[in-house]
């Protein structure tokens, strides 16, 4: 309700939401705001970004909680989401993925403030499965901006391919459980990756930026 009361009043607050059960309805609520429809690129990105969350809540337990082995954590679907609505900006000619990155790190670009940089030195042990963030306020940072770049760290420096990172692994999640499957398919076991994923997040800017130059 607190969604939809934002989107009657012209606030592109909100996202996607869904019904409850086998059968499920989806409603874009963001895309209705008035704010939105001032911006159609912003628009366009963001019906990207939960266009993949349909994907996504339709191969996971949804219902369960994020900290359930049958559903996703909460930086997998946002992560992946938006790394995957950036790579399909940037294949309209839109904008320029690595430089969205970037700017991930040293400002938010379009999603929060501060940056990843920032947040990083200011909460140092903050975790990627912490699942109490969206009540904390740091949800965008962790859940979105850190989770694009770790599954940017995925593909462009583990070298799993792209469509296993951003579907291919989903649809194991609800019969083999989500630590298992990501195992399978990323040759990786979670905890073994987190670990190095955070080595990797605090390094410079212009080591990190280097995995994009591994393509």
């Amino acid at each position: 309700m607190k969604e939809i009361k934002s989107i009657l009043d012209g606030e592109s607050a909100g996202g996607l939401t869904w019904t409850q059960g086998p059968v499920r309805l989806y409603e874009d609520v963001s895309t209705n705001a008035t704010e939105r429809a001032k911006r159609p690129i912003e628009n366009t990105w963001g019906a990207l970004h939960e266009y993949h969350h349909v994907f996504q809540i339709a191969h996971s337990g949804a219902e369960e909680e994020r900290t359930s082995d049958k559903n996703s954590n909460s930086w997998m679907r946002e992560g992946m989401a938006t790394y995957s609505s950036a790579k399909f900006m940037e294949n309209l000619k839109f904008i320029n993925l690595k430089d969205y990155m970037l700017e991930l790190r040293k400002f938010g670009a379009n999603i929060s403030r501060p940056g990843i940089n920032e947040f990083i030195s200011k909460n140092p042990d903050y975790r990627l499965d912490n699942e109490t963030y969206w009540d904390e306020g740091i949800a965008p940072q962790v859940y979105y901006m850190i989770g694009a770049w770790a599954t940017a760290y995925l593909i462009h420096e583990k070298g799993i391919d792209e469509e296993t990172v951003l579907r291919n692994w989903w649809y194991d999640i609800i019969p083999m459980g989500r630590a298992a499957a990501f195992k399978k398919h990323m040759k990786i076991s979670l905890k073994d990756f987190y670990e190095e994923f955070y080595t990797f997040i605090k390094k410079p800017d212009q080591e990190v930026m280097k995995i994009f130059d591994k393509d």
